[in-house]
């Protein structure tokens, strides 16, 4: 699948609000190291190149072979040494995978850098076949790459530390630093983080159809006890847009809260959005709302990392909403975040 992630992806305390986050990858050719940047032994570890070493790539070429064969090791072969590939972190790599109708299990793949396992104890992040093959041959499975942070827009490099969180949580995509998740919703696919054609004027929506008890959360993960890593610190007010798509031009029976789930902290106020006036509403039942942070009572607003529209105490019947255009605002804050120094690359393992 076209996938990428770091482990944990917004989720790991090494890598605070990095889904939505892009990178500059390359290939480093030589050997493949795991524990302890020892060699990885492949007859111990699965490496399955040598079942199909003849098969081809989509470009046509063949597998350029291993030189790290007669010592069991996995040596790559880079097409390119100065080629990179751009890639964005869009989804979560879990530890414990629990695929359906089977038992759950543990992924090294997931978690190498903590584990004690001939694979294991380097830094980790999957590649999508495509960009894996623009920079080696699919059928190593696994190389080792140099990467670097960059603007996701203008490819230039950013710092490393502290990394930067967009003020744009969401406008036809997640902002960098954001994620969203949707829970207790109805299943068959009845919910979309990009869902096309819904939202603003034919742009995407994200959209959920919610059970009772049932919200949608747009969180930067682990964030808010790190500087540089406190989206809602010196914040004016957060704008979005919501439609009630049920009851177009109602209000969706919801709350909306400010917290940080992480250190089960929340700010005081629980907002009942039908108590709150729109700035603006559409004749397509879409709302706009600006929320002052005063509103929301929060003492350490810099400690906060999510936005939670939950459903109301009560409701007996499914909800389906949308939220477009989610934005903090900051008094006199630039447009634009600029590109930073780049960092050193640090070594990584793909897969």
């Amino acid at each position: 699948s076209a996938r990428g992630s770091f482990p944990f992806c917004a989720g790991n305390p090494d890598f605070p609000g990095s889904c939505g986050r892009c990178y500059e990858v390359k290939c480093k050719p030589g050997t493949v190291l795991g524990w302890e940047d020892q060699p990885v032994d492949y007859t111990t570890a699965y490496f399955p190149f040598w079942w199909w070493a003849n098969v081809t790539d989509e470009m046509g070429r063949g597998f350029p072979g291993n030189p790290g064969h007669a010592k069991n090791h996995l040596y790559v072969q880079c097409w390119d040494n100065a080629t990179s590939a751009i890639v964005k972190v869009i989804d979560i790599c879990p530890c414990f995978y629990e695929p359906k109708g089977q038992s759950p299990y543990f992924q090294y793949g997931c978690c190498y850098k903590d584990q004690k396992h001939i694979k294991a104890g380097q830094l980790e992040l999957d590649l999508s076949f495509w960009a894996f093959q623009k920079l080696a041959h699919p059928e190593y499975g696994i190389m080792m790459v140099n990467y670097r942070p960059v603007d996701c827009s203008s490819h230039r490099p950013i710092r490393f530390d502290p990394g930067y969180i967009s003020d744009t949580i969401y406008d036809d995509f997640p902002g960098v630093g954001w994620s969203w998740f949707a829970f207790n919703y109805e299943p068959e696919n009845k919910f979309a983080v990009v869902d096309k054609g819904k939202g603003l004027g034919g742009s995407a929506a994200s959209c959920a159809e919610l059970k009772p008890g049932g919200g949608m959360t747009w969180a930067c993960r682990e964030c808010g006890s790190k500087a540089g890593y406190q989206p809602f610190a010196d914040v004016g007010s957060v704008t979005f847009w919501m439609l009630n798509q049920g009851s177009p031009g109602s209000v969706p029976p919801v709350w909306l809260q400010l917290n940080n789930p992480d250190i089960e902290k929340a700010c005081n106020a629980k907002l009942d959005m039908s108590t709150i006036t729109p700035d603006t509403k559409q004749a397509d039942g879409w709302m706009k709302y600006t929320i002052p942070m005063q509103t929301f009572d929060c003492p350490n607003p810099e400690q906060m990392n999510q936005l939670l529209w939950n459903t109301k105490e009560g409701l007996t019947s499914n909800i389906q909403m949308c939220l477009d255009n989610v934005q903090i605002n900051r008094p006199g804050a630039p447009t634009a975040s600029p590109a930073a120094p780049a960092a050193a690359g640090r070594r990584l393992l793909g897969e």
